[in-house]
């Protein structure tokens, strides 16, 4: 039992969010640092990588590790969404409140009958095995 109970809380450990460690991040900077790690990726992919990014965004206050995973993610999946010859843009421009992170990929997008359920967790592409799930994502 004791072993059931230290396997259950290991996992609890890995599902649980980890505590965002907020501090005040210069944008452009990070926009840049996560491109240039993606840079050889699109290279092998024939793809490429822009970016239209101000230096002069205000600076956010968030955590830089999840942003920087999230970014990853995106852009990730748009590298791999895009054929080779395509391209993949990321901009950024500030509002009167916000930042505004937009990417942009020339892949063939999300079928229309997929769109109504991309966040249900318990929905799968036709293409994916029976016990794989999508999860949705979100930032506060």
């Amino acid at each position: 039992m004791a072993r059931l109970n230290t396997i259950v809380q290991e996992f609890l450990t890995l599902a649980r969010a980890p505590t965002p460690h907020r501090e005040s991040i210069a944008v452009a900077a990070l926009l840049q640092e996560v491109v240039s790690l993606l840079e050889a990726e699109a290279q092998a992919r024939a793809v490429r990588l822009t970016t239209q990014v101000p230096e002069s965004l205000p600076p956010l206050f968030l955590d830089r590790q999840q942003m920087q995973q999230a970014l990853l993610n995106l852009l990730l999946n748009a590298l791999q969404a895009t054929l080779p010859g395509g391209a993949v843009k990321v901009t950024a421009e500030a509002g009167a409140t916000e930042v505004r992170l937009t990417i942009t990929d020339q892949g063939s997008g999300i079928p229309q009958e997929l769109l109504e359920r991309i966040f249900d967790s318990n929905s799968r592409r036709a293409t994916e095995p029976s016990n794989h799930r999508t999860l949705p994502v979100a930032f506060s």
